[in-house]
């Protein structure tokens, strides 16, 4: 989404466009790790899947990311 530099005066509109900024940068995260896993030919369960696509919190989401790199198996990453 491209910024226009408008400050926008509602309250409400600003709250709703930080909440689906944190949810754009939660799913690219959560994208990001599905990649590594997949370029890495790690296969992980659909249970497993789901329970990235849940994750809520970005600093577990990068921790999984930074272990995919160099993991062998999704649970080496996941635990």
């Amino acid at each position: 989404m491209a910024e226009t530099g408008y400050d926008f005066q509602s309250d409400f509109y600003r709250k709703r466009l930080n909440a689906a900024r944190a949810e754009g940068e939660l799913h690219g995260r959560r994208t990001a790790l599905l990649a590594v896993l997949a370029g890495r030919g790690i296969v992980i369960s659909d249970d497993l899947r789901a329970r990235v696509l849940a994750a809520s919190d970005p600093a577990e989401i990068d921790r999984w990311i930074a272990r995919a790199v160099h993991a062998s198996t999704s649970e080496d990453v996941l635990g």
